[in-house]
């Protein structure tokens, strides 16, 4: 599969096979509406890299069937990367995508109390979305200094920020927890996420 790159103004966004160049408006809460054009760069083989700026960013296969293609991403800068894995399940190409990165973000969640939910629509994705569990084997395989978990289903409160904890438990590493737009300073080890 083909994958595009659309780079403008600093900001980098994942284009369709077919796309030659995007125009759009950015809105970003507390700032004007912000025009953006660009031109796409194609990433073509398993594996491939390309830059931004002094980041390193390296494309890989996910697994998060039905839906495909489905690709993660490694950003490497310095001694510093992070692997940001999207939806999906533990699969072969994941693992050599986090091996000994220094941070795993995935999508998680609660298979245990999915289960409980009577639609189908939830039962579905049992199939296609990492449990909590899932993740945190990821991440000990890769022997990740920090494991994030995010995009939870359903979310977590801090009333049972424990129990989270206690299913992420087959990683030894940090297991970092938070509401969206938490974040992780990697040089310094200063971790700033809370749960609601």
């Amino acid at each position: 599969e083909t994958y595009g790159r659309l780079s403008a103004q600093g900001v980098t966004f994942l284009a369709p096979p077919h796309a030659k160049s995007f125009k759009m408006t950015l809105t970003v809460p507390g700032l004007d509406h912000l025009p953006i054009t660009g031109k796409v760069v194609r990433v073509d083989k398993k594996g491939e890299t390309f830059n931004v700026g002094d980041v390193t960013i390296a494309v890989g296969a996910t697994d998060h069937r039905p839906v495909e293609p489905s690709i993660g991403f490694r950003l490497s800068a310095g001694d510093l990367s992070v692997v940001l894995a999207g939806d999906g399940v533990p699969c072969d190409s994941l693992d050599e995508l986090t091996r000994g990165a220094t941070a795993y973000v995935q999508t998680v969640i609660r298979d245990d109390i999915v289960k409980l939910i009577p639609n189908q629509r939830f039962q579905d994705i049992l199939d296609y979305h990492s449990t909590v569990a899932q993740a945190a084997e990821t991440a000990e395989r890769a022997q990740v200094e920090y494991l994030v978990l995010t995009h939870y289903v359903p979310p977590p409160s801090a009333a049972d920020e424990a129990a989270w904890r206690e299913l992420a438990s087959p990683y030894s590493g940090v297991t970092v927890l938070g509401d969206d737009l938490s974040s992780i300073d990697l040089a310094t080890k200063t971790v700033s996420a809370t749960l609601a």
